[in-house]
């Protein structure tokens, strides 16, 4: 027989192999997963597990450190040379965004959806090493770590009664700092409040003009007293060896020892050409730097360490070895306190893991008993669950490997299909063990599917709920890159699921079927089901209202899903809250800390509230791009503290201030807001390069667009702007002095931002001499108009007397766009189509005369929101399609196949219900809606299934439908929906415990949905089958023929 042309006979064939396999080998394949199941068990304990999944693309970022510079001056000497001619040209950059502000620049670029990571930093520490070549103006950049997208790990904050803070960054910088990033999986430590040591040499122009010194005089002096210096035209920039001398008898190197090392020391050093000491001419004081930011730690200030891990770092192994450092860090620090209680997200996952485990373990438990009270055989329970546990623990394993790690999203997507294993479970223990007995007697029980259908069964509900995950894979942006983890998890599970209930089930059957003789019990699975005498079909009758409200419901069911905002990101209940503050532009960092400080005062007084902290502005090579008007202050709730209610009382506080803005939230929550990044309304983006014209085309755009309906008031994102000191020479005055540009800045400079003349090297740490102003000559700007100039003539002219200076706004930072500036005209979307605005708006901006190398881009959000609206809708409409043509496949009638459907839809309507209850459409009820479907699709088709296998004995038709044959029929066909709902329910009462936040809407959305299937298969699924069923048995073509003998079904156990 040509079995290519009959592929029936080849499943048949198939699965008896397969089965006689399993019967074969029983104690080997039974052993060999058994052994797997303990070892993934121990595998999954030493898993790396995290909150989230990473939800961020391939992304490189370039920090660059400018001190002194303006925003503007930023960008035109750093960042544009860095855009335009190094980093333009790196492929698969899908966009390239900057930051110019005052003191850093910081380049992110974004690379297509695939681009491998290392690859991509590759491409780019390529290009620059040709950042030589940029202005001397700057630090070298930096091409910052990767980062995971939750990185911060554990927040240190030091401070001490002993030590300066200037000693205490010290200590920060050159003991802590490497030796936590020596912590594995440690990316980056940043350092907010740090002070570096500096030896200034602080001049004033009058006193030097009194000395007859010269500004350069002191740069040289001091420069070249040190051993080498950064200065090129200055001697020490090459500063040579020590070398050696031979004798007769050996060799003797010769090294230099630097006898500078504390202001007295440097303050005793000759100036060229004259009496004077640099002492006499200047102070020589130990200071530090002017301040990017700053932290606020305990009662005083103090220096916050941050600690960020990379992306396939666990949170819990870095955050163990960071207190690991510490403890180590501690005992060679005597009086400096190193605290870590603020900002611990490893307590939350180390909670979060423990709810899980407790829940896990009480679901297992009620699971067992579930089982044992559907099925009332110890042997059947012992098989259904080992089944089961094998099935789950290898597809989490399969999962960390796909994944590199655990996530909360990953296991949601694990338990979600639960229902799916247990059908599987079920569903193969009953046909292996009916298999084994047919075999044994030779014969085979009527009503009674064969092991090779109920593979057919667990094929077509396979194949149907995967389909109804496929809509997952079309979200974009953080979502789809979150829904990632979990469609592999769930993916994982249903394959896994399906071979090992192929071969495990019926080894354990074959082994047990000796004991289940041995103990003279009757076989069950050869006894003909009980055909009821009476006609008692008070339900299983096709009355008008069943079939009525099968049709109703899916409409209602679809009605409410399209009706239901889609937020796929999970709110976390973290114990550690950020609020981010944002004063007016121009504030100073002295103003910020005494805000914050009083901040902190208040909550540390709330009920609930365990500790605070505050870090303000930025620190160097941070993940924070902020000016000093910023400021997070950090606070640690009690484990036992009223969630809500102190949550709403420290947003009153953070609220309480004038002029400040504040936004309370979580930091996961913070990431996942700052990733995501689109909002609902439209934004005309304008690209040029001069600020004055493209404030005028904004201003342009707006009018046109105005007066469109459906739109509502244009509003012009404007640079935010803060008062800045502007120094322009005039070309006229300073020749008269015989001075150029060039000179008035230098000089300017000097005195105003400090020039680096030189390092010290001593125990091993670094450290900067500067030449400086004092302070009294940069105060104010009456003190910088009046600053002191040295001419050509030595002479010395106010600045004011050679340079316009003013008080003018300028941008408090420069955002650019694919390597060009841009404003924003955002409008919001009142009415109307979201594509078909789009339109319009093109044509208005079609009316306006662009200069050249000016455009403008359309950015529809509510058109890029509805258009994935759009992919899910038609995603899923697919996804019914596949379910439809597979229950065509299974059932071998359209018509019955389309009222499956039908009943499908109706059957999902309890959970769709229940999530209008619990946020929406969220990770978590979209989690419990696939959980619903893993249970309803593998009960409809077993049902259907079993009737026309039934109708086909010749059973009659009326006994099939009885009431009570379907009552008896009740864990056949729900035993598997009600041992995963057993499962899941310790989650609902467990309520808002750490870690249960998706877990806990998708069990409800489960028990909503276990509703509407049992009501549909034993309310509608006999009126369906009784209307478009009946006869399907004798017609369908069987894919399986109860024959077994065929295909060496008659082999000996």
């Amino acid at each position: 027989m040509n079995w290519t042309a009959d592929p029936a006979k080849i499943w048949r064939s198939a699965m008896a192999g397969l089965f006689s396999l399993c019967v074969r080998f029983r104690y080997v394949i039974s052993l060999s997963l058994i052994a797997a199941l303990l070892f993934g068990l121990a595998n999954l304990r030493a898993a790396p597990v995290d909150l989230l999944p990473e939800f961020q693309p391939t992304r490189v970022e370039i920090q660059t450190e400018a001190l002194g510079l303006s925003a503007e001056e930023v960008e035109s000497l750093i960042t544009v040379p860095l855009e335009v001619d190094l980093l333009n040209s790196v492929s698969w950059v899908e966009t390239i965004q900057s930051q110019s502000m005052p003191g850093l620049s910081s380049i992110v670029l974004t690379f297509e959806e695939g681009t491998n990571l290392f690859r991509a930093r590759q491409l780019v520490q390529e290009r620059l090493t040709q950042a030589h070549a940029l202005p001397n103006v700057s630090k070298p950049p930096v091409l910052m770590q990767p980062l995971s997208s939750t990185s911060r790990v554990v927040q240190v904050a030091m401070s001490s009664d002993t030590l300066s803070l200037i000693d205490l960054s010290v200590a920060a910088r050159w003991t802590m700092r490497p030796r936590l990033l020596g912590v594995p999986g440690v990316a980056n430590v940043s350092i907010w409040g740090q002070r570096k040591r500096q030896l200034q040499v602080q001049v004033d122009p009058l006193e030097l003009s009194a000395s007859g010194v010269s500004l350069d005089t002191v740069v040289e002096a001091a420069g070249n007293a040190l051993w080498y210096s950064p200065l090129g035209y200055l001697e020490a920039s090459s500063p040579g060896s020590g070398g050696f001398i031979d004798t007769p008898n050996q060799r003797l190197g010769i090294q230099h020892r630097q006898p500078i090392s504390t202001p007295d020391q440097l303050a005793r050093v000759a100036v060229r050409g004259t009496e004077h000491t640099l002492g006499d001419v200047a102070t020589i004081v130990e200071s530090h730097p002017p301040l990017i930011g700053d932290a606020a730690v305990g009662d005083g200030r103090g220096l916050i360490l941050v600690v960020e891990k990379f992306p396939w770092a666990s949170t819990s192994e870095v955050a163990a070895g960071v207190e690991e450092a510490l403890t180590s860090i501690r005992a060679g620090m005597p009086g400096v306190t190193l605290d870590t209680s603020v900002f611990k997200p490893a307590g939350f996952l180390s909670a979060s893991g423990a709810t899980l485990l407790m829940t896990i373990t009480i679901g297992t438990l009620v699971s067992l008993v579930a089982v044992f009270v559907l099925t009332r055989d110890w042997h059947d329970t012992a098989i259904i669950s080992l089944t089961a546990a094998t099935s789950l623990a290898l597809s989490a394993n399969i999962a960390l490997w796909l994944m590199s790690g655990i996530d909360l999203v990953m296991i949601s997507g694990l338990l979600a299909a639960t229902g799916l294993v247990f059908a599987d479970a079920f569903l193969s223990n009953r046909t292996s063990a009916g298999e084994i007995a047919a075999r044994i007697a030779g014969k085979r029980s009527p009503a009674r599917l064969s092991y090779a259908e109920g593979r057919g069964v667990s094929a077509y509900a396979t194949l149907g709920v995967l389909l109804m995950s496929f809509p997952l894979l079309l979200l974009d942006g953080v979502a789809g890159r979150m829904s990632t983890s979990f469609f592999v998890a769930f993916v994982s599970v249903a394959v896994v699921t399906f071979v090992i209930s192929s071969i495990l089930p019926p080894a354990l059957a074959s082994i047990l079927a000796s004991w289940r003789q041995q103990a003279g019990s009757d076989d069950e699975y050869m006894q003909p089901p009980e055909i009821p005498k009476r006609d008692g079909v008070l339900f299983a009758r096709a009355k008008p209202f069943v079939l009525i409200g099968v049709v109703i419901l899916p409409f209602v069911a679809a009605a409410g899903f399209a009706s239901m905002p889609l937020s796929f990101a999970p709110e976390f209940k973290e114990r550690d809250i950020e609020i981010r503050w944002n004063a007016a532009p121009g504030t100073s960092s002295e103003a910020m800390y005494r805000l914050a400080s009083m901040a902190m005062s208040e909550i540390r007084k709330l009920e609930g509230v365990s500790e605070a902290r505050a870090h303000v502005g930025r620190a160097e090579v941070s993940d924070r791009i902020v000016n000093l008007n910023a400021a997070d202050i950090w606070i640690t709730l009690d484990q036992d503290a009223r969630y809500n209610s102190t949550i709403n009382a420290i947003r009153e506080i953070a609220n309480s201030y004038a002029g400040i803005s504040a936004d309370l939230l979580t930091y996961s929550g913070d990431r996942i807001a700052a990733e995501s990044g689109r909002d609902d309304a439209v934004t005309i983006r304008l690209f040029g390069f001069n600020p004055e014209t493209l404030k005028g085309l904004a201003d342009e755009v707006a009018s046109v667009v105005s007066d469109v309906p459906g739109l509502g008031v244009p509003e012009v994102l404007a640079p935010v702007e803060k008062p800045v000191i502007k120094i322009t020479p005039d070309l006229q005055r300073a020749r008269e002095y015989g001075l150029k540009p060039g000179d008035i800045r230098l000089t300017s400079a000097v005195l105003l931002s400090g020039l680096e003349v030189g390092n010290l090297f001593e125990e091993q740490k670094i450290f900067d001499v500067i030449v400086w102003g004092k302070p009294h000559i940069r105060h104010s700007v009456s003190s910088v108009k009046d600053l002191l100039i040295e001419t050509p003539t030595n002479q010395l002219v106010r600045l004011a007397d050679v340079a316009d200076v003013e008080v003018a706004p300028m941008p408090t930072e420069i955002r650019r766009d694919a390597s060009s500036r841009f404003i924003d005209v955002r409008v919001s979307l009142v009415s109307g189509d979201a594509s078909a605005m789009s339109d319009v708006i093109s044509q208005r901006l079609a009316t306006l005369q662009f200069p050249l190398e000016y455009h403008a881009e359309i950015r529809n959000g509510r058109a890029e929101i509805d258009a994935t609206a759009a992919r899910i809708r038609n995603g899923l409409l697919l996804s019914l399609l596949g379910v439809f043509l597979i229950a065509q496949a299974a059932l071998g009638r359209w018509s019955l196949a389309g009222g499956a459907l039908v009943a499908f839809v109706a059957s999902l309507s309890g959970g769709i219900a229940v999530s209008a209850f619990v946020g929406g459409l969220s990770i978590g009820s979209i989690a419990g809606l696939l959980a619903v479907s893993a249970v309803a699709l593998p009960a409809l088709i077993f049902m259907l299934q079993s009737y026309q296998e039934a109708e086909r004995l010749g059973v009659p038709l009326e006994a099939v439908l009885n009431e009570f044959a379907a009552r008896a029929n009740i864990p056949r066909f729900l035993g598997p929906g009600l041992v995963s709902t057993a499962f899941l329910l310790p989650v609902v009462f467990l309520g808002s415990a750490p870690g249960l936040e998706i877990l806990r809407p998708m069990s409800m959305v489960l028990l909503g949905g276990m509703v509407t299937v049992s009501l549909v298969c034993f309310f509608a699924i006999p009126s369906v089958y009784r209307r478009l069923g009946v006869g399907s048995g004798q017609e369908k073509s069987s894919l399986f023929e109860n024959n077994p003998n065929e295909g060496g079904l008659r082999h000996a156990t």
